[in-house]
């Protein structure tokens, strides 16, 4: 027979979980789609209120009722190994174990804090980075491996990645300007790479421009005509990159602090929504 204070508790903490526990897979189901609608109107009642309980009231009906329904189930012979209390944790244990290595070595979710990428990024902004192949691996602040970097992929021009600038833990999202050995100019609005002009077109009367970098077509904007990062020309360094924000008059980027090394690119940017 199962245990009914564990079911109770599986109820109160892990909803369906405490219905696979029990057997009760229709329950458990409902309480799955239960608990996936009743965050999301959390949220929202959260943000329009400042506060919303019904998740709680969800896990507390949830845990009676798992504590009923298990003083109902006979003793079996045979149990299958979700019906006992370490296979129903060995679920969520497993999936996070799966969802740690997702977010550490293919596809990781962030969130867009700052109007440096502007036009192109939003403050708000969820965006999705490909990790795989850029060597530094790592989810949830923690670094799991790192890559020679000899061996891992290189960025290109004109593409935005995720990087930790030097000596600064932080995470920023930029745009790869120049590549190691690169000699990079900017006079005012035009960008120059090894003394070839990069590709740019006002539109119309604004302060948005389209720039074509390496065959990258992104659009950046200009807000302030007295900034003193408008004139520079650097030689961009074995195993470093020079990058830039697209709001490129309120952007902390590489023309602040210094070339980023190449073992601090966490992933390419490949989903925006």
């Amino acid at each position: 027979m199962p245990n009914k204070w564990f079911a109770a508790t599986l109820g109160l903490l892990f909803q369906p979980l405490a219905f696979v526990y029990l057997a009760k897979f229709k329950w458990a189901l409902f309480y799955l789609c239960s608990a996936v609608i009743l965050v999301a109107t959390d949220i929202i009642l959260s943000k329009a209120t400042g506060y919303s309980g019904l998740g709680i009231i969800l896990a507390v009906i949830c845990a009676i009722h798992a504590f009923r329904t298990s003083k109902k189930i006979d003793a079996k012979p045979i149990r299958k190994w979700y019906s006992y209390w370490w296979g129903v944790l060995l679920i969520p244990v497993v999936f996070m174990v799966g969802v740690i290595f997702f977010r550490s070595f293919l596809y990781e979710p962030f969130h867009i804090p700052s109007a440096s990428m502007l036009p192109t990024l939003r403050v708000g902004n969820h965006i999705v980075i490909s990790k795989w192949g850029y060597g530094r691996y790592g989810t949830f602040g923690l670094n799991i491996y790192s890559a020679d970097i000899e061996s891992r992929k290189k960025p290109n021009r004109g593409e935005v990645f995720v990087l930790h600038p030097p000596h600064n833990q932080r995470m920023f999202v930029e745009r790869i300007i120049g590549l190691p050995n690169d000699v990079v100019k900017f006079s005012d609005k035009q960008l120059y790479i090894n003394g070839i002009k990069v590709a740019v077109e006002r539109v119309e009367n604004s302060i948005i421009y389209n720039e074509t970098l390496d065959g990258n077509t992104y659009s950046v904007q200009y807000i302030n005509d007295a900034n003193p990062y408008r004139d520079f020309s650097v030689v961009v360094p074995e195993n470093t990159y020079f990058v830039m924000g697209d709001n490129r008059d309120n952007s902390a980027d590489s023309r602040v602090w210094g070339m980023v090394p190449a073992e601090n690119i966490i992933g390419k940017l490949v989903v925006v929504w």
